[in-house]
């Protein structure tokens, strides 16, 4: 009877260690075929830096420009929940009403397809995730810097940390109450002064020599500083070889870089690439740069901006395409306004806003959008300007090619005109008088499924300028749609 039971037991132990290995499947990890990178994070609530990490990592991919963030170090900064259920390979994040879904055995975002472009990785144990899902999730705005080596998030931050106190003030002293509310000083004086944050270097030895190709016994490498002073975000790469015959180093400052965030503009001093696609192409440069607001729009991302009558105590739902975007308790009669609602590019988007009264009574209301990237949301201003020297990043030219100023600007006339310019006066080596390459326009939208683009052009040496126009129009489907241009 003994032997039965010890015998039972043992077959039962195996069938349930069976059982859950099969249940617990072990994922696979991936080989993303790069290197992560390890950079500065900086976390922003308007012009006051919250908090930082010059030790985070991440994962930049260059040629599809974009990047992978870790969920299980970032999900603590920015207060986000993160569930992993094992037997079924599926990690959830969640903040508020906001929720993400990732099969990790498929690499797939559930109900959100269009980040699969970006698939999720699992590196060493960490889930790393596009930069969209934090996005979406607390609506930050999340700027990648690959120059700087710098991953900046933006948002409420300051608010969320006054608000964990608030419960508490009443048994507060006077004192503790001030210490709060003058955390956004203590925040904002963290980063004064010269700190580096970061050194990143790469070495490379090469033992052959050989007279056709001129490759010689030599020590290559580039080593990178990383850091601030005061508001100032600084970036210095150098170059250095050493000839182990010769024992002649050669060293070479190639490129320095400032630049600064502040009241949503960008200002770049020194080294920068930049990219007009309709007059100067795409070029390296070194002088200065502005951009306002810090983040553009145009011929992007598109996005809308919906606004609604509400009531006080009236609970207000938005969806796009099927998809929760998010929920509003009013607190007094007036308009209800949400911008920065992204639509899909060239697709027709369906936007319905559901109201439900403090009396039961539920309305909706439904709108089809064409997601056009040429059109902007109302009241937006966009500007670019950058002077200086350039070199077309296309050759293998070391010098610099001339001189520039470009200027490109964009602007919402209302919610169905956007109106662009854009325009550089430069000079070459190979032309003796200087050029000028303008493109101005407007972009019309007409009902919801339609957009008409209407190009002017100017181009040529300035004393013998030519002129052109181009049309260009935007049909959407539901499931596809028709560009014609002429």
């Amino acid at each position: 009877m003994e032997k039965f039971i010890l015998t039972y037991l043992l077959i039962m132990v195996f069938l349930f260690s069976c059982s859950s290995n099969l249940a617990a499947q072990k994922l696979e990890e991936s080989r993303p075929g790069i290197e992560s990178s390890i950079v500065l994070l900086t976390l922003m609530d308007g012009e006051i830096t919250v908090d930082s990490d010059p030790f985070f990592e991440l994962y930049y991919f260059t040629e599809e420009d974009y990047i992978l963030l870790p969920a299980n170090l970032l999900s603590p900064y920015l207060e986000v929940d993160l569930n992993f259920k094992r037997d079924i390979s599926l990690l959830s994040l969640r903040k508020g009403e906001r929720e993400v879904r990732i099969d990790l055995n498929q690499k797939e975002y559930l109900d959100q397809e269009e980040w699969n472009d970006q698939p999720p990785l699992i590196v060493g144990g960490e889930f790393y995730l596009s930069k969209k899902v934090f996005s979406y999730l607390g609506d930050y705005n999340i700027v990648w810097n690959n120059a700087l080596q710098e991953l900046i998030i933006s948002g409420d931050f300051v608010d969320d940390y006054l608000e964990e106190f608030s419960e508490d003030q009443e048994d507060q002293t006077e004192a503790e109450k001030k210490e709060i509310t003058e955390k956004e000083e203590v925040l904002g004086s963290a980063n004064k002064g010269l700190t580096l944050s970061s050194i990143h270097y790469r070495i490379e030895l090469n033992m052959e020599d050989d007279l056709l190709t001129e490759e010689r016994k030599e020590i290559r490498g580039d080593l990178n500083f990383y850091g601030r002073y005061n508001d100032w975000a600084y970036y210095i790469n150098n170059d250095f070889e050493y000839d182990l015959d010769l024992e002649v180093t050669d060293y070479t400052l190639d490129k320095i870089k400032f630049s600064n965030r502040e009241n949503n503009r960008l200002i770049i001093i020194g080294d920068h690439e930049f990219y007009f696609k309709d007059t100067i192409k795409r070029n390296d440069m070194q002088g200065i740069y502005f951009r306002f607001p810090e983040n553009l729009q145009f011929k992007l991302i598109p996005y809308t901006a919906v606004s609604v009558d509400t009531k006080a105590e009236d609970e207000v739902t938005i969806f796009i395409n099927n998809k929760f975007i998010v929920k509003k308790v009013i607190k007094k009669d007036g308009v209800y306004e949400v911008n920065n609602l992204e639509l899909r590019a060239n697709y027709l988007n369906k936007i319905v806003i559901e109201i439900i009264s403090k009396d039961g009574n539920k309305k909706e209301i439904i709108k089809y959008l064409s997601g056009s990237k040429d059109i902007l949301q109302p009241k937006v201003k966009e500007i670019e300007f950058f002077a200086g020297r350039y070199r077309d990043r296309k050759t293998d030219f070391e010098d610099w090619q001339g001189n520039f100023a470009a200027l490109r600007s964009n602007y919402a006339l209302t919610e169905h005109l956007t109106y662009n310019l854009e325009a550089a006066f430069y000079d070459k080596e190979e032309v003796k008088n200087e050029m000028l390459s303008a493109v101005t326009g407007f972009n019309i939208r007409l009902g919801g499924r339609t957009v008409l683009n209407l190009d002017f052009l100017v181009g040529g040496e300035i004393e013998s300028l030519e002129s052109g126009a181009e049309a260009s129009f935007l049909y959407s489907l539901m499931n596809g749609y028709c560009d014609f241009a002429n």
